[in-house]
């Protein structure tokens, strides 16, 4: 088939073919794509809204029973709250079995009465004994918290493993009475 494209009869036959399939697809896509809805958008809308309501219910209740049940902190000086939290530290360690290597104090953080008490604790044992030592740490009747857990294999031969734990400690200074 021989097509010279220019002023003929040819020509404009395969512009006018090219127009009526460009006017099919369109109407096809206008046909076969789904339009938004506004009702289904509306029902999204106040699925979400429903959503962040509950949401800010929680935190609101979270936040009165934090208010209601203050986390514990240590009523003694900073300095004098270390040897107590290393106390517990190793309690908690001796129960779970496992071996504290290290118990390193970081700088604290003073904030006028409060401080926040930041330690390193490196300890060995299974991953089990590893996991019940950091879930012991961290339960809510305990005055410590966990903020890092980081685990390492000892060696290739066994199941001990080396973890390194970030733990926080509040001090609050004692309350002076007359």
């Amino acid at each position: 088939m021989n097509i010279e494209l220019g002023h003929n009869v040819k020509t404009w036959n395969l512009v006018i073919a090219f127009a009526l399939v460009l006017l099919v697809a369109v109407a096809a896509f206008d046909l076969l794509v789904p339009k938004p809805s506004v009702q289904k958008e509306r029902v999204r809308m106040t699925s979400e809204l429903r959503k962040a309501e509950i949401s800010r219910d929680e935190a609101e209740k979270k936040l009165e029973e934090l208010t209601l049940n203050p986390p514990k902190a240590f009523e003694v000086l900073p300095e004098k709250a270390t040897p107590e939290i290393l106390a517990e530290v190793t309690r908690l360690a001796g129960t779970s079995k496992v071996n504290v290597k290290s118990f390193r104090p970081q700088r604290p953080d003073m904030n006028g009465a409060m401080a926040r008490l930041t330690y390193v604790v490196l300890a060995d044992g299974t991953f089990d004994q590893a996991m019940a030592f950091a879930k012991a740490l961290d339960a809510s009747d305990n005055r410590i918290g966990v903020t890092q857990i980081q685990f390492a294999s000892a060696d290739g031969e066994t199941d001990k493993v080396n973890v390194t734990i970030g733990i926080v400690a509040y001090a609050e200074k004692p309350k002076v009475t007359r």
